[in-house]
């Protein structure tokens, strides 16, 4: 069982998910694989995240692929999926025979036009939630984009209660969603479709569903409010995805996700491309994130190297082929 991960940012989407693949060998001895990346871009400001069946995933995801282009936006490809996921899924069942087959996919990315809703409700919990954690009379210092002090002086201008409205912030509008998909034999197949909006989350575990879990609020709070002052944007990259692996530590710890197994894997979805944090590799171990390698870049390919000696390339969801009956 995997776990996949989203966070939607006001100009960052995370993508975040472990690096395990399991199935069954020819003798069907149960086989554990740890260092399949389980991203595939769809575009520059698209990207999609997997778990659940590989072929299933896969197919329908590379099929979207080939459905767009470098001039593709997240709105196009919502109505992509809208008339066209059915019928992908009918192929697939036709051209494979594979029938109860369950797979979740989370699709983030970015919009061509400046203007985007935020819940106002929403906002002041996020921005509102690192002080109350840490306790009256602290002070805390926030960075707070200027395009919502903008947005908020607009509406006070106006005399307009902002009580769970939403508002309009000057940034690149941006979207994601979670596409619940199965497979049948009499092509009676299901999918439903999620929106996550800003300031929220989704994390799915493909044989638990979409997961009741409280996110701190706190978690988000630090993610897009914290005092980065004089951080370069790879430092700050860094403290996301340390924020976010230790969050994900205490949830696998809590929940008792045995079988959620490798490494944790950031991707960062940005308007201009997708972004891999490299360095220190971390896994969840007793709720604790835990240093256990490297991960390297070299000669546009993406390499991984343990402290027990491991080494290898990773391998990537859309170049996966090992069998239907491969889960992740």
């Amino acid at each position: 069982m995997s776990i996949i991960f989203g966070l939607h940012l006001l100009n960052k989407l995370y993508l975040i998910s472990d690096t395990r693949v399991t199935g069954k060998s020819q003798s069907g001895l149960a086989t554990v694989q740890d260092d399949l990346l389980k991203v595939i871009t769809l575009n520059k400001r698209i990207s999609s995240i997997a778990a659940g069946n590989v072929s299933l995933a896969k197919y329908v995801l590379m099929i979207l692929r080939s459905k767009i282009n470098d001039k593709t936006y997240y709105s196009d490809i919502q109505q992509l999926i809208k008339t066209d996921l059915e019928k992908i899924i009918i192929t697939f069942v036709d051209e494979t025979g594979l029938i109860n087959r369950h797979s979740k996919v989370i699709i983030a990315g970015f919009n061509e036009k400046r203007g985007k809703l935020i819940n106002s409700t929403k906002l002041g919990e996020a921005m509102s939630s690192s002080v109350k954690a840490r306790g009256g009379g602290v002070i805390t210092h926030q960075s707070v984009p200027h395009s919502i002090i903008e947005a908020l002086l607009k509406n006070i201008k106006k005399g307009e209660e902002l009580i769970n409205e939403d508002i309009t912030v000057n940034e690149i509008d941006s979207g994601m969603m979670i596409i619940d998909m199965n497979t049948s034999s009499d092509n009676n197949n299901r999918y439903t479709i999620t929106p996550v909006d800003c300031f929220d989350y989704c994390i799915v575990t493909p044989k638990v569903g979409s997961l009741a879990v409280y996110v701190p609020p706190e978690l988000i709070s630090e993610l897009e409010f914290r005092n980065k002052k004089g951080q370069s944007g790879e430092q700050i990259l860094y403290q996301d995805s340390n924020l976010i692996m230790s969050f994900l530590g205490q949830l696998i710890k809590q929940k008792q996700f045995n079988t959620v197994g490798g490494h944790i894997f950031v991707t960062l979805v940005t308007p201009e491309g997708v972004i891999f944090p490299t360095g220190t590799l971390a896994t969840a171990e007793d709720g604790k994130v835990k240093t256990i390698g490297k991960f390297i870049v070299k000669n546009d390919k993406m390499y991984y190297s343990f402290s027990d000696g491991r080494k290898g390339e990773y391998r990537h969801l859309e170049k996966f082929n090992e069998g239907a009956s491969m889960e992740f």
